[in-house]
């Protein structure tokens, strides 16, 4: 699937992907709603609130 993408990122509406999963396999991951959005912040993107 990486080979696929033009950049290897995907966010998941429907956290249908184990997080730790995609993010062995190289790929930068974001799940919707899940409460992971501390991750952001670690990566140096301004989060609201």
């Amino acid at each position: 699937m990486r080979a696929l993408l033009k950049q290897p990122l995907i966010f998941d509406g429907r956290n249908l992907f184990d997080p730790a999963l995609v993010r062995s396999l190289g790929l930068e991951y974001f799940a919707i709603g899940r409460g992971e959005a501390h991750q952001g912040a670690r990566r140096g993107v301004a989060l609201e609130g």
